[in-house]
């Protein structure tokens, strides 16, 4: 009796030492919960901040620590450098060209004015007591974005750039980046990360101590049980050490169970910073609602544009009532003051026509990458800005013939590619201009097109070969059956004629092509055929010719 009581004692201890420990876990059936996510830091315990206090003292964690944030800088270096690499690649060239660099690198804007404009607006911003030395860089890229690297450096896409309205929106992205630097949010996300873990595997290893020691509770007392005799013990016996083994396994929990998404927090901080940045220097902070709204429409009418600064849709608008919570409650009276003195910052006219230049060319960019809803706000917003710029208006008749739904559509098209046309007549800086209208024209089935369809095609060739070293266009083949199309079978353009002194002063032309441009065309194909037929090569030439 003595000894049944004994057991049933220490029975009772078991149940209670098992019981607690699966309360703790939140129930002995209960589900183990999906990772959630938090836009918050994490909250640790007193007892957590002092053990990651002593684990970031440690030696071989704070090696760890400083040779992958090494790591991160030795990539940077060389992100930089391939970055460097491509300053002359100019809008179109072709990166394959460029053995040594791989077609993922991004490439700097070749637009020297702006690339110098936005390193002054960026160095004002940067803090008075900054250690940090910095540059600013435009990438030609379609893609809105920005981002700043170890070295120093912060980069802002050309697609960013496209959409902006004011100097003030620039500088808000600037500052922002700025801020990211000056916080160390890069190193921290490393410190951070190799701290969590070291404290999450010494919460496991405890965790495997405490399971391995309920455990063995719930045998012993599955074994005193059953030593009570009969199938009573028996079944009391196997509950108990069921118990124990249930509340060991809950005991592998994992500390990660809220997952931080780490750039809202970083983001929030940067924007709160950035800010301040912003109303130091003079800058209308109230242009950061707008510059948000604007990238909210174009991502509306392009999902594909969110993948780079925007992120999601339910970030943009936390971002947008995050800043404005700012401005209407830490920095409210900073920007009162700002506005009152009547020296704050917005833009001006001669920033809004550096800007149109961006927003040209990355329009064009966004052709090549089927972003047609960018191309056409961008050329549309640069063509106000720039109405006798010849290129804005030959890309913009290009996107809208190449989306046009009417034959209202394509007329509109054209248009725009006769003021390229008349715009373009003295230069002849639009090869490509010229096919297209070539293209237009045939198109029209209109038998008294004919002369000004072989004047476009061959002012096409003779300007494709003074860009192109005197090589003729892969497309030859398609030309020449132009040419033939309208009756046209004689005229060929023979390969390496053109030297730059020829074309030096074309005479203007309202709509067609330049004539001095096609009179020494004529004058050098006809000295090159009489130098061929006395030469007995007049037909090899040709063929040469034809067949580059």
């Amino acid at each position: 009796m003595r000894r049944n009581i004994t057991t049933l004692t220490l029975l009772m201890l078991i149940l209670t030492f098992s019981l607690s420990g699966y309360a703790q876990l939140g129930g002995l059936l209960k589900k183990k919960a999906a990772p959630t996510t938090s836009d918050k830091a994490p909250e640790y315990s007193e007892d957590d901040k002092k053990k990651l206090a002593e684990i970031a003292q440690q030696p071989a964690i704070q090696d760890a620590i400083q040779k992958q944030w090494d790591a991160t800088r030795r990539a940077d270096l060389q992100t930089a450098y391939a970055i460097n690499q491509t300053v002359d690649w100019g809008i179109v060239d072709d990166p394959m060209q460029h053995h040594a660099v791989s077609r993922d690198v991004q490439r700097l804007y070749s637009n020297p004015l702006l690339q110098s404009e936005l390193n002054i607006i960026g160095q004002r911003l940067v803090p008075k007591d900054s250690p940090n030395l910095y540059a600013f860089r435009v990438l030609l890229d379609p893609m809105p974005r920005a981002e700043a690297l170890s070295t120093g450096t912060i980069y802002i896409s050309t697609g960013l750039i496209s959409l902006l309205d004011s100097e003030a929106q620039l500088s808000y992205i600037l500052a922002h980046e700025v801020a990211h630097v000056e916080r160390q949010h890069a190193y921290n996300r490393i410190r951070d990360q190799i701290l969590d873990e070291e404290l999450y595997k010494e919460k496991e290893a405890r965790a495997e101590t405490k399971k391995a020691l309920i455990g063995m509770a719930g045998a012993l007392g599955g074994g005193l049980l059953g030593s009570l005799g009969g199938a009573r013990g028996a079944v009391i016996g196997g509950g108990v050490g069921a118990l124990g083994g249930i509340v060991a396994g809950q005991l592998l929990f994992s500390n990660h169970m809220q997952l931080t998404e780490w750039n809202t927090v970083e983001e929030d901080e940067a924007d709160e910073l950035g800010v301040k940045y912003m109303l130091a220097q003079g800058y209308d902070a109230r242009e950061i609602p707008r510059l948000y709204a604007s990238l909210d429409r174009m991502v509306g009418k392009d999902t594909r544009l969110g993948l780079g600064f925007m992120g999601s849709p339910r970030r943009v608008h936390e971002r947008i009532a995050h800043v404005q919570q700012l401005l209407n409650g830490p920095m409210k009276e900073d920007l009162g003051q700002l506005v009152k003195s009547g020296q704050i910052t917005g833009s001006n006219p001669e920033f809004a026509m550096i800007l149109s230049a961006a927003k040209r060319d990355n329009g064009i960019l966004a052709m090549e990458y089927d972003l047609f809803a960018m191309a056409r706000l961008n050329l549309e917003e640069a063509a106000e800005q720039r109405s006798s710029d010849p290129a804005v208006h030959f890309y913009l008749g290009r996107v809208m013939a190449l989306t046009a739904h009417t034959p209202e559509d394509r007329r509109a098209a054209l248009e725009h590619v006769s003021n390229a046309l008349r715009l373009d007549a003295a230069r002849g800086a639009l090869p490509d201009l010229h096919m297209e209208n070539a293209v237009a024209l045939l198109q029209q089935n209109n038998p008294a097109n004919k002369d000004q369809i072989v004047r476009e095609l061959q002012t096409y060739l003779v300007l494709y070969q003074r860009d192109h070293a005197g090589m003729l266009p892969g497309n030859l083949y398609a030309v020449l059956d132009f040419f033939n199309l309208v009756g046209e079978s004689s005229w060929y353009l023979p390969p390496m004629w053109y030297t730059a002194s020829q074309l030096n002063s074309p005479t203007p032309s309202p709509v067609i092509a330049p004539d001095p441009v096609l009179r020494k065309a004529s004058a050098a194909t006809n000295a090159a055929s009489a130098a061929e037929v006395q030469g007995g090569a007049h037909v090899k030439a040709t063929s040469t010719a034809v067949h580059k």
